[in-house]
């Protein structure tokens, strides 16, 4: 009989992994066609330099992001799409860039070092939308 239950928890765990692995493929195939680039499982660093930036959208799963620009080059406006899922991004802007960021965030926690407050329309602005979960967003110079 112990054997019996012991073999029933076995297939019963066996199934929640199988059903999560199904169900973290059809997201990430959802994900995969809303957005540009889709990093999961693995920490990524990106450092843009010398770079013009004009734009680009990041989707980030049980993963860490760290993205850095303080060698790039802001010409026109731009704006940098955010999904988190359980994962930690880390956005680092020169001093001199104008950023404006909103979004929602469900359960996770946004920290922004950088002065929103004024803003001059004649230089170029970062906008940065975000739709994180479970997840934790830094944006600093």
């Amino acid at each position: 009989m112990k054997k019996l239950i012991k073999n029933s928890i076995f297939l019963m765990g066996l199934s929640a992994i199988g059903f999560f692995a199904y169900k973290f493929s059809i997201r990430l195939k959802e994900v995969k066609e809303k957005f540009d680039n889709c990093i999961s499982f693995t920490s990524k660093e990106l450092k843009f330099d010398g770079e013009e930036f004009d734009g680009n959208s990041y989707a980030v799963m049980f993963s860490g992001l760290e993205m850095d620009f303080t060698g790039a080059v802001l010409i026109n406006d731009a704006t940098l799409d955010i999904y988190g899922e359980f994962c930690g991004i880390s956005i680092k802007v020169p001093e001199d860039w104008q950023v404006v960021e909103e979004g929602e965030s469900y359960r996770s926690g946004v920290s922004s070092k950088v002065d929103t407050y004024e803003i001059d329309e004649a230089k170029p602005i970062l906008y940065i939308n975000y739709n994180i979960r479970y997840s934790g967003l830094e944006i600093k110079h």
